[in-house]
Parts: C-alpha cells; sequence; structure tokens
C-alpha cells in the first residue's frame, strides 16, 4: 500500500519557553513568545545534546506538518 508524501514546510524561526517537555514519552509544548497559540515538540526535532526542562528559554523553526504547526530544529536560546 501506497502512504501519501507527508509535506513540510517552514513557516518561520521563533523563540518560546518550554511549556512542558515529558522526556519519557518525548515530547511536549512550547510556550511562544509572540502570544500565539503553543507548539507542539517532538523529541526527534531536538538538536542533538540538548535537553529540554519547564522553563527553558529555546528557539525553533515553526513548520507546518498535516495541516498544524510544530516545533523542529530547536535548541536552547
Amino acid at each position: 500500500m501506497l502512504h501519501p508524501i507527508q509535506t513540510i514546510k517552514m513557516i518561520s524561526m521563533e523563540n518560546g519557553k518550554i511549556k512542558w517537555f515529558d522526556p519519557d514519552r518525548n515530547y511536549g509544548f512550547i510556550e511562544r513568545e509572540n502570544g500565539d497559540a503553543d507548539v507542539f515538540v517532538h523529541g526527534d526535532d531536538v538538536e542533538a545534546g540538548t535537553s529540554l526542562n519547564t522553563g527553558d528559554q529555546v528557539t525553533f523553526e515553526l513548520k507546518e506538518g498535516n495541516g498544524r504547526p510544530k516545533a523542529a530544529k530547536v535548541h536552547r536560546a
């Protein structure tokens, strides 16, 4: 069975802080500095060697995948 190709496009570069991140589940949310809706972040989108903790200031690319924004290339600011 063929699967549709998932298209992900970069929207912008943003700043925010980790609202919460669960290392056991490997995901969490970023509270955006501009006040827009929180953004989902998966551990696979965090730069290697970076651990995330609640309250950490981060910089990330905002990408759109499956019609919803998500964080990518996340690193501490």
